[in-house]
Protein backbone atom coordinates (compact mmCIF):
# COMPACT_ATOMS: atom_id res chain seq x y z
CA UNK A 1 0.00 0.00 0.00
CA UNK A 2 1.70 3.68 -1.05
CA UNK A 3 -0.49 6.40 0.70
CA UNK A 4 0.28 10.23 -0.27
CA UNK A 5 -0.90 12.73 2.11
CA UNK A 6 -0.91 16.48 0.85
CA UNK A 7 -0.23 18.67 3.34
CA UNK A 8 -0.18 22.95 4.00
CA UNK A 9 3.40 22.85 5.05
CA UNK A 10 5.48 20.00 6.26
CA UNK A 11 7.55 21.88 9.01
CA UNK A 12 4.08 22.68 10.49
CA UNK A 13 3.02 19.35 11.15
CA UNK A 14 2.96 18.61 14.94
CA UNK A 15 2.25 15.21 17.22
CA UNK A 16 -1.03 16.35 17.92
CA UNK A 17 -2.82 16.60 14.64
CA UNK A 18 -4.95 13.82 12.94
CA UNK A 19 -3.13 14.05 10.37
CA UNK A 20 0.16 13.28 11.96
CA UNK A 21 -1.61 10.70 13.75
CA UNK A 22 -2.58 8.93 10.27
CA UNK A 23 0.30 9.36 8.47
CA UNK A 24 2.20 7.15 11.79
CA UNK A 25 -0.74 4.48 11.64
CA UNK A 26 -0.25 3.91 7.90
CA UNK A 27 4.01 3.33 8.29
CA UNK A 28 3.06 1.08 11.56
CA UNK A 29 0.80 -0.92 9.32
CA UNK A 30 3.38 -1.21 7.13
CA UNK A 31 2.77 0.66 4.18
CA UNK A 32 4.73 3.53 2.21
CA UNK A 33 3.80 6.88 3.50
CA UNK A 34 4.75 9.88 1.09
CA UNK A 35 4.09 13.41 2.65
CA UNK A 36 3.92 16.21 -0.05
CA UNK A 37 2.54 20.02 0.38
CA UNK A 38 0.73 21.97 -2.23
CA UNK A 39 3.54 23.66 -4.02
CA UNK A 40 5.51 20.62 -5.12
CA UNK A 41 3.52 19.23 -7.79
CA UNK A 42 3.84 18.79 -11.58
CA UNK A 43 2.80 17.34 -14.63
CA UNK A 44 4.09 16.15 -17.82
CA UNK A 45 2.10 14.98 -20.88
CA UNK A 46 3.93 11.70 -21.37
CA UNK A 47 4.53 11.32 -17.21
CA UNK A 48 1.25 12.29 -15.67
CA UNK A 49 1.41 13.97 -12.06
CA UNK A 50 4.60 14.15 -9.64
CA UNK A 51 5.05 15.56 -6.51
CA UNK A 52 8.44 16.46 -4.34
CA UNK A 53 7.22 14.64 -1.46
CA UNK A 54 9.22 12.89 1.58
CA UNK A 55 8.75 9.26 2.07
CA UNK A 56 8.73 7.26 5.13
CA UNK A 57 9.10 3.37 4.40
CA UNK A 58 6.51 0.76 5.84
CA UNK A 59 9.10 -1.27 6.83
CA UNK A 60 9.77 1.06 10.04
CA UNK A 61 8.16 1.70 13.20
CA UNK A 62 7.85 4.22 15.23
CA UNK A 63 6.87 4.35 19.05
CA UNK A 64 5.51 8.09 18.89
CA UNK A 65 3.74 10.81 17.00
CA UNK A 66 6.50 12.82 17.79
CA UNK A 67 9.35 10.03 16.34
CA UNK A 68 7.94 9.72 13.48
CA UNK A 69 7.25 13.66 12.18
CA UNK A 70 11.23 13.43 13.22
CA UNK A 71 12.20 10.96 10.70
CA UNK A 72 10.22 12.60 8.61
CA UNK A 73 10.84 16.25 8.87
CA UNK A 74 14.54 14.78 8.30
CA UNK A 75 13.92 13.14 5.04
CA UNK A 76 15.12 14.39 1.70
CA UNK A 77 12.19 15.35 -0.43
CA UNK A 78 12.25 13.59 -4.38
CA UNK A 79 10.10 13.77 -7.44
CA UNK A 80 7.47 10.80 -6.64
CA UNK A 81 5.25 9.60 -9.36
CA UNK A 82 1.47 10.08 -7.86
CA UNK A 83 -0.14 8.22 -10.24
CA UNK A 84 1.67 5.00 -9.15
CA UNK A 85 -0.13 5.66 -5.24
CA UNK A 86 -2.61 3.53 -4.26
CA UNK A 87 -4.74 6.76 -2.43
CA UNK A 88 -4.48 10.09 -1.99
CA UNK A 89 -5.26 11.80 1.24
CA UNK A 90 -5.91 15.76 1.41
CA UNK A 91 -5.36 16.97 4.54
CA UNK A 92 -5.32 20.95 3.57
CA UNK A 93 -6.51 23.52 5.04
CA UNK A 94 -6.75 26.27 2.70
CA UNK A 95 -8.77 28.65 5.31
CA UNK A 96 -5.12 29.01 7.14
CA UNK A 97 -3.17 29.49 4.04
CA UNK A 98 -5.28 32.08 2.32
CA UNK A 99 -2.29 33.77 0.73
CA UNK A 100 -1.63 31.05 -1.22
CA UNK A 101 -5.10 30.52 -2.40
CA UNK A 102 -3.90 30.06 -5.82
CA UNK A 103 -1.94 26.86 -4.64
CA UNK A 104 -4.86 25.27 -3.04
CA UNK A 105 -7.19 25.85 -6.19
CA UNK A 106 -4.23 24.30 -8.06
CA UNK A 107 -3.50 21.20 -5.82
CA UNK A 108 -7.56 20.36 -6.37
CA UNK A 109 -7.29 20.16 -10.15
CA UNK A 110 -3.80 17.98 -10.04
CA UNK A 111 -6.21 15.63 -7.86
CA UNK A 112 -9.16 15.41 -10.22
CA UNK A 113 -6.09 14.51 -12.76
CA UNK A 114 -4.73 11.71 -10.45
CA UNK A 115 -8.55 10.47 -9.21
CA UNK A 116 -9.66 10.05 -13.24
CA UNK A 117 -6.07 8.15 -13.65
CA UNK A 118 -7.42 5.46 -10.83
CA UNK A 119 -6.08 6.61 -7.63
CA UNK A 120 -8.35 7.11 -4.86
CA UNK A 121 -8.57 10.46 -3.30
CA UNK A 122 -10.26 11.62 0.10
CA UNK A 123 -11.87 13.85 -0.10
CA UNK A 124 -12.92 14.07 -3.75
CA UNK A 125 -12.12 17.43 -5.16
CA UNK A 126 -14.96 17.71 -6.43
CA UNK A 127 -16.65 17.38 -3.16
CA UNK A 128 -13.92 19.61 -1.63
CA UNK A 129 -14.63 22.23 -3.99
CA UNK A 130 -18.39 22.35 -3.51
CA UNK A 131 -17.87 22.50 0.43
CA UNK A 132 -15.21 25.21 0.45
CA UNK A 133 -16.68 27.62 2.84
CA UNK A 134 -19.49 27.16 5.06
CA UNK A 135 -22.69 27.95 2.53
CA UNK A 136 -22.14 24.16 1.71
CA UNK A 137 -24.56 24.17 5.05
CA UNK A 138 -27.09 25.10 2.54
CA UNK A 139 -27.44 22.16 1.03
CA UNK A 140 -28.70 20.37 4.27
CA UNK A 141 -32.11 20.74 6.01
CA UNK A 142 -33.09 23.63 8.36
CA UNK A 143 -34.13 21.38 10.96
CA UNK A 144 -30.70 20.52 11.44
CA UNK A 145 -29.27 23.72 11.88
CA UNK A 146 -30.03 27.06 13.33
CA UNK A 147 -31.19 29.82 11.30
CA UNK A 148 -28.72 31.12 9.45
CA UNK A 149 -27.87 34.23 7.04
CA UNK A 150 -25.11 34.61 4.71
CA UNK A 151 -24.70 38.01 3.29
CA UNK A 152 -22.13 41.25 3.36
CA UNK A 153 -24.80 43.36 3.36
CA UNK A 154 -24.86 45.34 7.21
CA UNK A 155 -28.29 46.69 6.07
CA UNK A 156 -29.92 42.76 6.75
CA UNK A 157 -27.64 41.92 9.56
CA UNK A 158 -29.09 44.80 11.31
CA UNK A 159 -32.73 44.26 10.28
CA UNK A 160 -32.30 40.89 11.11
CA UNK A 161 -31.17 41.93 14.97
CA UNK A 162 -33.54 45.15 15.14
CA UNK A 163 -36.47 42.26 14.81
CA UNK A 164 -35.37 39.73 17.28
CA UNK A 165 -34.85 39.52 21.32
CA UNK A 166 -32.03 36.71 20.41
CA UNK A 167 -28.56 36.56 20.33
CA UNK A 168 -26.91 36.46 17.06
CA UNK A 169 -23.17 35.09 16.20
CA UNK A 170 -21.57 36.51 13.46
CA UNK A 171 -18.70 35.31 11.74
CA UNK A 172 -16.46 34.98 8.29
CA UNK A 173 -17.80 32.76 6.22
CA UNK A 174 -14.42 31.20 5.35
CA UNK A 175 -12.81 31.60 8.65
CA UNK A 176 -11.38 28.80 11.21
CA UNK A 177 -10.01 28.30 14.45
CA UNK A 178 -12.87 30.98 16.07
CA UNK A 179 -11.14 33.82 14.53
CA UNK A 180 -13.47 36.67 14.20
CA UNK A 181 -16.57 35.38 15.91
CA UNK A 182 -18.60 37.54 18.02
CA UNK A 183 -21.92 37.18 19.63
CA UNK A 184 -23.97 40.17 19.10
CA UNK A 185 -27.63 41.62 19.34
CA UNK A 186 -29.72 45.04 19.43
CA UNK A 187 -27.60 46.27 22.47
CA UNK A 188 -24.06 45.35 21.50
CA UNK A 189 -21.60 48.53 21.40
CA UNK A 190 -19.74 48.74 18.25
CA UNK A 191 -22.22 47.06 16.39
CA UNK A 192 -21.07 48.19 12.76
CA UNK A 193 -17.73 48.22 13.70
CA UNK A 194 -18.23 44.58 14.43
CA UNK A 195 -20.25 43.75 11.09
CA UNK A 196 -17.55 45.54 9.41
CA UNK A 197 -14.73 43.54 10.69
CA UNK A 198 -15.87 40.45 9.68
CA UNK A 199 -17.49 41.60 6.54
CA UNK A 200 -14.34 43.41 5.01
CA UNK A 201 -12.75 40.23 3.32
CA UNK A 202 -16.01 38.65 1.93
CA UNK A 203 -19.36 37.07 3.79
CA UNK A 204 -20.62 37.09 6.56
CA UNK A 205 -22.22 34.11 8.41
CA UNK A 206 -25.04 35.52 10.91
CA UNK A 207 -26.78 32.96 13.17
CA UNK A 208 -29.23 32.68 15.91
CA UNK A 209 -27.46 31.87 19.07
CA UNK A 210 -27.90 28.18 20.19
CA UNK A 211 -29.24 27.78 23.86
CA UNK A 212 -26.71 25.93 25.34
CA UNK A 213 -23.84 27.40 23.34
CA UNK A 214 -22.14 28.37 26.73
CA UNK A 215 -21.33 24.89 27.37
CA UNK A 216 -19.82 24.13 24.35
CA UNK A 217 -20.32 22.21 21.46
CA UNK A 218 -19.47 18.79 20.06
CA UNK A 219 -16.94 17.77 17.17
CA UNK A 220 -17.49 14.26 15.66
CA UNK A 221 -15.70 12.50 13.13
CA UNK A 222 -17.69 10.62 9.95
CA UNK A 223 -16.28 8.13 8.06
CA UNK A 224 -18.49 7.42 4.54
CA UNK A 225 -21.43 9.55 6.01
CA UNK A 226 -21.77 7.96 9.41
CA UNK A 227 -20.48 8.34 13.01
CA UNK A 228 -16.62 6.71 13.10
CA UNK A 229 -17.28 4.77 16.09
CA UNK A 230 -15.79 1.51 17.43
CA UNK A 231 -17.49 -0.79 20.35
CA UNK A 232 -20.16 1.44 20.98
CA UNK A 233 -16.89 4.30 21.44
CA UNK A 234 -17.63 7.47 19.22
CA UNK A 235 -14.85 8.97 17.92
CA UNK A 236 -15.86 12.55 18.85
CA UNK A 237 -14.67 15.17 21.28
CA UNK A 238 -16.93 17.83 23.24
CA UNK A 239 -15.39 21.59 22.90
CA UNK A 240 -15.91 23.92 26.41
CA UNK A 241 -15.08 27.44 26.19
CA UNK A 242 -12.50 28.98 28.31
CA UNK A 243 -14.14 30.89 31.22
CA UNK A 244 -15.76 34.60 29.92
CA UNK A 245 -15.86 33.50 26.57
CA UNK A 246 -18.01 31.97 24.32
CA UNK A 247 -16.14 30.44 21.82
CA UNK A 248 -15.31 26.59 22.06
CA UNK A 249 -12.92 26.24 19.82
CA UNK A 250 -9.47 25.15 21.46
CA UNK A 251 -7.93 27.08 19.63
CA UNK A 252 -9.28 29.70 21.00
CA UNK A 253 -8.74 28.79 24.67
CA UNK A 254 -11.36 26.22 24.58
CA UNK A 255 -10.41 22.15 26.21
CA UNK A 256 -11.53 19.04 25.37
CA UNK A 257 -14.00 16.14 27.35
CA UNK A 258 -15.51 13.32 26.59
CA UNK A 259 -19.33 14.10 24.83
CA UNK A 260 -22.41 11.73 25.04
CA UNK A 261 -23.85 11.76 22.35
CA UNK A 262 -27.62 11.86 22.12
CA UNK A 263 -30.24 9.90 20.06
CA UNK A 264 -31.32 13.64 19.18
CA UNK A 265 -27.94 14.09 17.60
CA UNK A 266 -27.25 11.03 16.12
CA UNK A 267 -30.74 11.12 14.26
CA UNK A 268 -29.47 15.26 12.71
CA UNK A 269 -26.16 12.93 11.88
CA UNK A 270 -28.12 10.55 9.61
CA UNK A 271 -29.97 13.15 7.67
CA UNK A 272 -26.20 14.04 6.75
CA UNK A 273 -24.84 10.91 5.44
CA UNK A 274 -26.40 10.56 2.16
CA UNK A 275 -25.17 14.03 0.64
CA UNK A 276 -22.09 13.58 2.23
CA UNK A 277 -21.61 10.30 0.21
CA UNK A 278 -23.17 11.55 -2.63
CA UNK A 279 -20.26 14.19 -2.72
CA UNK A 280 -17.24 11.98 -2.33
CA UNK A 281 -17.03 13.60 1.28
CA UNK A 282 -15.76 10.54 3.32
CA UNK A 283 -13.97 11.73 6.03
CA UNK A 284 -15.33 14.88 7.78
CA UNK A 285 -15.58 16.50 10.89
CA UNK A 286 -19.51 18.04 12.12
CA UNK A 287 -19.92 20.66 14.58
CA UNK A 288 -22.75 20.48 16.49
CA UNK A 289 -24.36 22.49 19.67
CA UNK A 290 -26.40 20.05 21.23
CA UNK A 291 -28.69 18.52 18.05
CA UNK A 292 -27.87 21.81 15.87
CA UNK A 293 -25.27 21.78 13.07
CA UNK A 294 -23.01 24.36 12.81
CA UNK A 295 -20.24 23.49 10.91
CA UNK A 296 -18.96 20.94 8.37
CA UNK A 297 -14.82 20.14 8.27
CA UNK A 298 -13.97 18.87 4.84
CA UNK A 299 -10.77 19.61 5.08
CA UNK A 300 -7.98 18.31 7.57
CA UNK A 301 -10.71 16.74 9.75
CA UNK A 302 -9.09 17.32 13.42
CA UNK A 303 -10.53 16.19 17.12
CA UNK A 304 -8.99 12.57 16.77
CA UNK A 305 -6.28 13.15 19.27
CA UNK A 306 -9.04 13.94 22.14
CA UNK A 307 -10.84 10.74 21.19
CA UNK A 308 -8.37 8.30 20.81
CA UNK A 309 -7.11 9.66 24.44
CA UNK A 310 -10.30 9.64 25.67
CA UNK A 311 -11.29 6.36 24.75
CA UNK A 312 -8.26 3.73 23.79
CA UNK A 313 -9.66 3.17 20.47
CA UNK A 314 -7.64 3.30 17.80
CA UNK A 315 -9.74 5.27 15.10
CA UNK A 316 -6.85 6.30 12.82
CA UNK A 317 -6.29 2.50 11.75
CA UNK A 318 -10.14 2.03 11.74
CA UNK A 319 -10.29 5.11 8.54
CA UNK A 320 -7.31 3.78 7.17
CA UNK A 321 -8.16 0.16 7.09
CA UNK A 322 -11.44 0.76 5.84
CA UNK A 323 -10.79 3.25 3.06
CA UNK A 324 -8.04 0.50 1.72
CA UNK A 325 -10.94 -1.88 1.79
CA UNK A 326 -13.29 -0.15 0.43
CA UNK A 327 -10.61 1.05 -2.88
Amino acid sequence: MRLAFLVNDVAELVATQTTAMLMETAVNLGWEAIVCDVYSFAWRTAGGVSAKGRTVSGADSYASTTEFLKALKSTEAKTVDLSAVDLLMIRTNPARDKNNDWAHQCSLHFARQLKSEGVKVVNDPDGLANAANKLYLARFSPEVQPKTLVTQSEELILDWLHNTDKRLVIKPLQGTRGQGVFAIDKTTSNLRAIIEIVTRDGFAMVQEYIPGAENGDIRVVLLKGEILEIDGEVAAIGRVPAKGDFRSNLHAGGHAIKPEISDDLRSAIAQLGPTLRADGLDLVGVDFITDKLVEINVFSTGGLYGAQNFTGKDFCKEILVRLNDER
